[in-house]
């Protein structure tokens, strides 16, 4: 089992003063010596550099001492952002229990021999052989592979991966690197898996010599995913058709407002959820917002933002004991009842339904 070594996952380590329950350990206050902050003023900082503590109660505002969790802002990198790192992951013995994380890094499971399954945002995806896994900075994910599985494992760094590169929009090109679970998995075929595993153990050797240059680190990097570029047109070629693979200089404007307008959700949605907020900031109308939001990801605008809200919400269901009324405060609803039926209407189940499922979901792994 992977277990990144030498790397601590903020997110699942607990508070010092505070009892410890499985996946729900963690509270927020901001870092900052006013008391008399209004409450979603001050939640609505969370995401600004603050940081995770003790706060149980609506009127238990007032601000502690910094504790060591940082509230997670996924849209840069940070100090725990690692620059770059490969190793192996070969067989073992036993499984040793994992919790689901999250961290600020790519992360890119190259698994040669299959077996097991991959959690990534509440996702699950059975471990094949010859595929490609990604995850992107801020996802919840865990790895439960088979014993007999072998896999590289490459982290990096947008900064990293941008260094000395003209085009640094080449991330967030890439479809699967988009934070979309649906196009995260690639399956090899038995070609392009052995041109993948020449560069990712040039990259193994490079990494690994005594006088190691991380420019040719770098370069075999922008080779690999180019390559994955390669094999995710290959293998799914109607997904492509009906979301990213237009040509015309139109349709790539419309491609490129779209990614735009996605960043801008990761990084607002807390803030803005009106697609009118969203419009304004693209300088676009609202209705052709929606309407490219339709024809490229075949979701009207308002269900991207929703959806991102509510992945939120999951996400510090799990990762946290915030109460249902401090995330929907979090999440800008003034009225957590209807922050309760908003995210009922996205998930299906109510928050504390879901809690309680996911906790025993994972109780199960």
């Amino acid at each position: 089992q992977f277990s990144h070594p030498a790397i601590q996952h903020p997110t699942i380590q607990p508070s010092n003063n505070s009892a410890v329950k499985p996946f729900s350990r963690l509270t927020i206050h901001p870092q900052s010596k006013s008391t008399s902050l209004a409450r979603k003023s001050t939640l609505r900082l969370w995401t600004k550099g603050f940081i995770f503590s003790g706060m149980k109660s609506e009127e238990n505002l007032k601000p502690k001492a910094k504790a060591q969790l940082p509230v997670h802002n996924f849209s840069t990198d940070d100090h725990r952002s690692i620059p770059f790192r490969v190793f192996k992951l070969g067989h073992r013995e036993q499984k040793p229990a994992f919790n689901p994380h999250r961290h600020n890094f790519y992360e890119l499971f190259f698994f040669i021999d299959g077996g097991g399954y991959h959690i990534i945002d509440f996702e699950n995806f059975d471990i094949d052989p010859q595929c490609f896994h990604f995850v992107v900075p801020g996802q919840v994910h865990l790895v439960q592979r088979a014993l007999k599985s072998d896999a590289y494992v490459i982290m990096f760094s947008r900064t990293f991966f941008h260094e000395n590169l003209a085009n640094k929009k080449m991330l967030a090109n890439l479809p699967f690197l988009s934070g979309n679970t649906l196009h995260q998995i690639i399956n090899l075929n038995n070609a392009i898996f052995q041109e993948c595993l020449q560069v990712i153990q040039a990259i193994y050797h490079e990494k690994n010599k005594s006088t190691t240059n991380l420019n040719i680190v770098r370069a075999y990097l922008q080779i690999l995913l180019l390559k994955c570029a390669e094999a995710y047109k290959e293998r799914q070629p109607i997904l492509e058709a009906t979301t990213t693979n237009t040509s015309t200089p139109t349709d790539i404007a419309a491609q490129n407002l779209i990614r735009q307008f996605q960043a801008l959700i990761d990084e607002k949605f807390n803030e803005l959820h009106q697609v009118n907020d969203y419009a304004q900031l693209l300088t676009v109308s609202p209705n052709h917002l929606n309407s490219l939001s339709k024809k490229i990801t075949a979701k009207t605008a308002s269900e991207l933002i929703q959806n991102r809200i509510i992945l939120e919400a999951k996400r510090l269901l799990l990762h946290s004991d915030l109460s249902n009324k401090e995330i929907a405060y979090f999440l800008n609803f003034n009225d957590p009842s209807y922050f309760s039926r908003f995210f009922k209407k996205g998930a299906g189940t109510s928050p504390t339904n879901f809690k309680q499922n996911i906790y025993e979901k994972y109780q199960s792994t």
